[in-house]
């Protein structure tokens, strides 16, 4: 049965949580962040509403030890409030920020999974009781907290990649950060989808490391737990599921979720 990439799970790393976005280093020369060596790179930049705002630090060059670097990064983010990205922002950055609209498409999606929101009260008194499609919900591997990553978080064979960092308190912000609005061919809005992201970040230690990939340190091992997962997924990016079970069968994707340590999404038919 094929499955999604399952990794040895062998670098003990607790992710910090700092006290807010930290600051982006100066653009045009070799920098050091939390003890981290990095080289030149430029400031990334945002245009809404006619108004441009840098949002991330990035590299110039392409570097070979990205995902070593990725790795290092992500150790020190408590300390940083910079979490850091294997993506040229410049190229994947959308040109405008989300945008919701009440009653819209996505309305409907957005409030159903408004549980998954932590600390937002107010958008979960706002679901209605019977709502939240996902009870209950999957665990991962392991107690919260404890986190192993694989010794890459990308897929090698791998290319040189351009590192970027992004200023944020919690990994999960980053889309909304950016401004991609990766959900909105489904109807999921900048809300929704940073719910889904924090929320697979406490149950499974699922991190973002690019714009459609996440790593997990505490990956599902019951079947069970895949099944109730892939319904998550499903929910998330129908398409990444339905691909996968058109190529292998029914059922699938489930199966390979069961110690997955990366997840890609897709949300294009």
């Amino acid at each position: 049965m094929p499955h999604l990439p399952r990794d040895p799970l062998t670098i003990p790393i607790q992710i910090g949580r700092p006290a807010g976005p930290g600051v982006m280093p100066e653009p045009g020369a070799p920098i050091g962040i939390g003890g981290v060596e990095l080289p030149a790179g430029r400031l990334v930049s945002r245009v809404v509403d006619a108004a441009s705002s840098d949002i991330a630090w990035q590299t110039v060059a392409a570097l070979p030890d990205a995902p070593q670097l990725w790795l290092r990064l992500a150790a020190v983010f408590g300390q940083t409030g910079l979490w850091p990205l294997l993506e040229d922002l410049v190229a994947a950055t959308a040109p405008a920020a989300e945008r919701r609209r009440p009653g819209g498409r996505g309305a409907g999606r957005s409030e159903r999974f408004a549980r998954f929101r932590e600390g937002r009260r107010a958008a979960a008194e706002r679901a209605a009781p019977t709502a939240a499609p996902f009870r209950p919900l999957a665990t991962g591997s392991a107690p919260a907290g404890f986190e192993r990553f694989p010794t890459v978080p990308a897929s090698p064979p791998f290319e040189p990649m351009t590192l970027a960092l992004v200023p944020t308190a919690d990994p999960a912000d980053v889309p909304a950060r950016i401004g991609w609005a990766l959900g909105r061919p489904v109807g999921i809005d900048a809300d929704a989808f940073g719910a889904a992201l924090r929320s697979w970040q406490r149950r499974f230690g699922a991190y973002i490391f690019a714009s459609r990939r996440l790593v997990v340190t505490r990956p599902p091992l019951s079947q069970a737990d895949a099944e109730l997962l892939a319904a998550e997924h499903r929910w998330f990016a129908p398409a990444t599921v339905e691909r996968f079970d058109a190529a292998h069968g029914t059922g699938s994707y489930a199966v390979g979720l069961v110690g997955a340590t990366r997840w890609h999404f897709d949300w294009e038919a």
